[in-house]
């Protein structure tokens, strides 16, 4: 394969796998069945994320991409179908309960962008048919246009009568006094109502951040050393994403110089105040990695956590996030006393940067 199938599908990177089957011959049936097989994991985590009680969104937001559902159109069949059936059946439940969720919606539009085999499915692609278009509608029943009828020609009647009662009264000059230097009431004007999605995500990232940083040393037990994580790999299963390399032609390059292990969280801040994780990189004391700019990256944002020995662990606390096979997330089993406040700041990188420590404070140049 010319490209890595794998690597793009977990960065859910499908516009370029989907610009590489329009401009390559048709696979094998052993490529394509080990890329259905891929698709159909990404199918089952919607599926899952998407049924009550609802989960994690931040890893399906692959739902509302044009490109996903352009892809599928290269490798469907029956199994793909009946999977993508399913998750559509879930998203409209979904948008029933709350019919403002973005999600739904781009994924309403999305897609359309899939052309179904099966009947069924391309009925329920109709049915959710989400658009701006206007279905034109009676504008009242024939009852109700009764009483509009009847209200208008009492309006009428009230006007006339109005009309002829000032004809026969002398007009009589009444002033007002008007406090023109009155305070009007100020208006306040409605803040705009967030997605509920972005809300959870909010809180679950924040509570992400006390896991990695908040807790006790001496209560770590059933430790794990992680020792196979490089330099440049996502050592994280929950939220944060691997990035494929060569994707932008403009890196930016981080090197660490400080004396601890970090970790560098990639994160699209909406809302001002809201992040939506995006991309995370391990990068050993001494190394240097190079950062994709993309320009979906204007409103990116990056957190740092440091810490050394990445293991996995319990502690007495119950905050925990959890990998694939119960395990417990990845996180430094010993940590600076200054990690948790580094890892709450936020940083704009735009250009190569160089982390040091100095007296508890990073020092990015």
């Amino acid at each position: 394969m010319d490209i890595n199938f794998n690597q793009y599908i977990a960065a859910n990177n499908f516009r370029e796998i989907a610009a590489f089957f329009e401009t390559k011959p048709a696979l094998s049936e052993e490529q394509l069945a080990e890329i259905r097989q891929l698709a159909s994991h990404k199918l089952e985590l919607a599926r899952i994320a998407l049924s009550p009680p609802y989960s994690d969104f931040s890893k399906i937001l692959f739902v509302k991409e044009g490109d996903f559902y352009v892809f599928l159109n290269y490798i469907k069949n029956q199994d793909i179908e009946e999977q993508l059936k399913s998750m559509l059946t879930l998203i409209s439940k979904m948008y029933q309960q709350n019919p403002s969720s973005e999600l739904a919606g781009k994924s309403f539009i999305a897609v359309n962008n899939f052309k179904a085999d099966d009947d069924e499915l391309a009925e329920l692609i109709r049915e959710n048919n989400y658009s701006s278009e206007i279905i034109p509608t009676p504008a009242i029943s024939k009852r109700n246009r009764n009483y509009l009828i009847l209200a208008v020609v009492l309006v009428f009647v009230l006007i006339r009568g109005v009309i002829f009662f000032n004809a026969f009264h002398p007009f009589q000059n009444r002033t007002v006094d008007y406090d023109y230097d009155a305070s009007t009431e100020e208006y306040n004007a409605e803040p705009p109502s967030i997605d509920p999605y972005y809300t959870r995500m909010k809180f679950q990232i924040d509570s992400f951040f006390v896991f990695l940083s908040d807790y006790k040393k001496e209560e770590i037990k059933q430790l794990t050393r992680i020792n196979d994580i490089k330099t440049g790999e996502n050592p994280f299963e929950t939220f944060y994403q691997s990035m494929p390399q060569g994707e932008s032609n403009s890196t930016v390059k981080i090197s660490n110089h400080t004396n601890c292990d970090m970790i560098l969280l990639e994160n699209a801040m909406v809302y001002d105040t809201i992040k939506l994780p995006k991309a995370a990189y391990y990068i050993k004391s001494g190394k240097t990695i190079e950062v994709n700019k993309r320009p979906s990256d204007v409103n990116a944002v990056f957190n740092f956590y440091l810490g050394k020995q990445l293991a996995t662990f319990q502690t007495k606390s119950k905050h925990l996030f959890i990998r694939n096979h119960s395990v417990i997330e990845y996180r430094f089993s010993e940590l600076l006393p200054e990690t948790k406040e580094i890892l709450e700041t936020d940083y704009v990188l735009r250009e190569d940067a160089s982390v040091s420590l100095k007296d508890g404070i990073l020092r990015i140049n």
